[in-house]
């Protein structure tokens, strides 16, 4: 989450006073982060000095490598053209198995189930040649991330 203002910081083209609204916002987001573990009993202390692991290592590099080649743009567009399903189902999911709601510890969720349609929009547009290929990538190390959460997540 940390990673994605520094990558739209990258991207080039477009309207520069939008782009540091959208990494304003995104810097704020941390923020909504923190409360939803908090909501999960964690402190603040404890979200900001856990190890990544394996698969976000992986996902940072790779966004990372591919921002520094050009496609900051198709980077940050590849997680927020997945994020509002993704929010949708995760808030739903906390809602109906830990009682969190949109307006609680869920706010992180709620946000972005709505925000990053308009920011993907916006991205889609400053995405160059080979944007594909790199949105791609990014979609499979999300979808890496995404799937390690259930591995690494203590059984009930």
């Amino acid at each position: 989450m940390r990673a994605v203002p520094r990558w739209l910081e990258q991207v080039r083209g477009g309207d520069t006073a939008q782009l540091a609204r959208h990494v304003d916002e995104e810097r704020s987001h941390v923020a909504l982060w923190e409360k939803f573990g908090e909501a999960l009993g964690l402190t603040s202390e404890a979200i900001r000095t856990a190890p990544a692991n394996e698969p976000t290592t992986r996902l940072l590099a790779r966004g990372d490598h591919l921002a520094e080649q050009g496609h900051a743009a198709a980077v940050v567009w590849a997680l927020e053209a997945q994020t509002p399903a993704v929010a949708e189902a995760k808030l739903a999911g906390l809602s109906a198995f830990y009682g969190i709601s949109g307006y609680a510890g869920g706010r992180y969720f709620a946000v972005h189930q709505h925000l990053d349609v308009e920011h993907a929009a916006e991205l889609r547009v400053l995405c160059q040649d080979g944007s594909d290929d790199a949105a791609e990538e990014m979609s499979e190390a999300l979808w890496d991330l995404l799937t390690s959460v259930e591995v690494v997540a203590p059984q009930a």
